[in-house]
């Protein structure tokens, strides 16, 4: 009975000491630490940098940055080169010389030195950090933008202490802050392909006058087996719109799993095309667009390209055909103005008072004159029996003709035109009529 109770005490004991010691249960860590392990014992292989604003040393088994220049972080960075997403923490202890006075900053910063970039906010970054702050128990998110060469930094949020460590969990469509190798609710969402974009790892450090330590960083791959994925899905791929200026819509959605930022961007048609509203959105949404009048006797297509980075099926464009200006059908009652300005009236009716209605074909011939569009009569003839279900051109008793429809040499352009018999030049065997009125049929 003695040696069972003295078996109890002793492993009573060891439960009690690993306990103590670890400071968290077994599945609250990075995974048994299969992806990165550093307890700077100097066995991990890993080759630590220290940046040139602040000073890094590994003493007594810690990574200590102290001194950063006033506006610059402190860091030191590793190789650091996740085939997935993961999960990272390091414990961490500060020292501020001067409490109160630029409180001292802790961050992990994963990093990426190559093409392939994330997307916050629907701002392009090379990576992400959390920073904890422990005299006034709050963290936040930062992200480097690429264009703007800038941090961008979310509002504060409080953090529930004590806090022994800090990290990070990056899943699909946000990163998740951790305290004390456990997840919060405070995330950052945002677009994070993986794998193999990330390649470095920075431990930082901000506050003058402080050091920062840190120790046991941990990271190994997450569990899901089915990490989420975004799906661009945009529709129609294509709207038919008329002639006349208008409006017209495209849906934008994501299919798939995870927070999905989009944009949108006329990249051909930029001339009589336009985005209104719906140039960009989360997931699902409406791109709205404005169109021109169309005055060509020609169809046109305008393209839209919208953008989900890292998602699948990006990018992808769609397009906006709209239809060419109607023009009136050429009919047997047609006349014609040829590339040689003559205008052929095939059928011209006169209505004389003796002998009744007389059909003709006429030939008039454009005769240059710098005051006054005329025409000089070129030749004519009867048609018998005509068989025309179309209107005719007319010639009055005062010999004025009005031809209700002319096709110009373009072969889209229709006019109707009235003409004035002249006096003045119609001498010695000549005819002449004058242009007096004249205007395009639209339809």
């Amino acid at each position: 009975m003695r040696n069972t109770n003295i078996h109890r005490q002793i492993l009573f004991a060891l439960l009690t000491a690993m306990i103590f010691v670890t400071g968290f249960s077994a599945n609250s860590q990075a995974d048994s630490c299969a992806l990165f392990n550093e307890l700077f014992s100097g066995t991990s292989g890993n080759t630590w940098n220290c940046g040139s604003h602040g000073k890094c040393t590994i003493n007594n088994g810690r990574l200590e940055l102290t001194n950063p220049e006033s506006g610059y972080y402190s860091y030191a960075t590793t190789s650091f080169m996740p085939t997935g997403f993961f999960t990272i923490d390091a414990d961490v202890t500060e020292t501020s010389q001067f409490p109160g006075l630029n409180s001292p900053g802790i961050g992990i910063y994963p990093f990426t030195t190559g093409d392939l970039l994330f997307s916050i906010s629907n701002v392009a970054t090379d990576g992400f950090a959390v920073m904890y702050y422990p005299e006034s128990s709050q963290m936040n998110f930062m992200f480097w933008d690429v264009s703007a060469a800038k941090w961008n930094v979310t509002q504060y949020q409080a953090v529930t202490g004590p806090v022994t460590s800090i990290g990070m969990k990056v899943l699909n469509d946000k990163v998740v802050f951790r305290a004390n190798r456990k997840d919060t609710g405070i995330s950052l969402p945002g677009v994070f392909t993986m794998p193999q974009v990330i390649d470095s790892l920075w431990m930082m450090a901000s506050g003058s006058f402080s050091m920062v330590s840190f120790d046991n960083i941990c990271a190994s791959l997450n569990s899901d087996p089915t990490p989420l994925q975004t799906v661009l899905s945009v529709s129609p791929t294509n709207q038919d719109v008329t002639t006349d200026a208008g409006t017209t819509t495209f849906s934008v959605s994501n299919t798939g799993t995870g927070t999905m930022p989009w944009t949108a961007l006329v990249t051909s048609g930029v001339t009589w095309l336009s985005i209104t509203s719906g140039a960009s959105g989360t997931n699902s949404g409406t791109i709205n667009c404005d169109f021109t009048t169309n005055t060509s006797s020609s169809a046109r297509t305008a393209t839209i390209r919208v953008t989900a980075i890292g998602a699948t099926g990006s990018p992808q464009e769609v397009t906006v055909t709209q239809a060419p200006t109607s023009t009136p059908k050429t009919t047997r009652c047609t006349a014609t103005l040829d590339e040689n300005l003559l205008l052929h009236i095939p059928y011209l009716t006169y209505d004389d008072p003796a002998s009744g209605t007389l059909s003709l074909w006429v030939d008039l011939v454009y005769e240059s004159n710098p005051k006054q569009i005329i025409f000089k009569y070129k030749r004519s003839g009867v048609i018998n029996r005509p068989s025309f279900s179309c209107p005719a051109s007319t010639l009055s008793a005062d010999l004025n003709v009005h031809i209700p429809d002319v096709l110009l040499p373009d072969g889209v352009t229709h006019l109707w035109v009235d003409l004035e018999y002249s006096t003045a030049p119609s001498i010695m065997g000549n005819i002449y009529f004058i242009v007096t009125n004249y205007g395009v049929i639209s339809d």
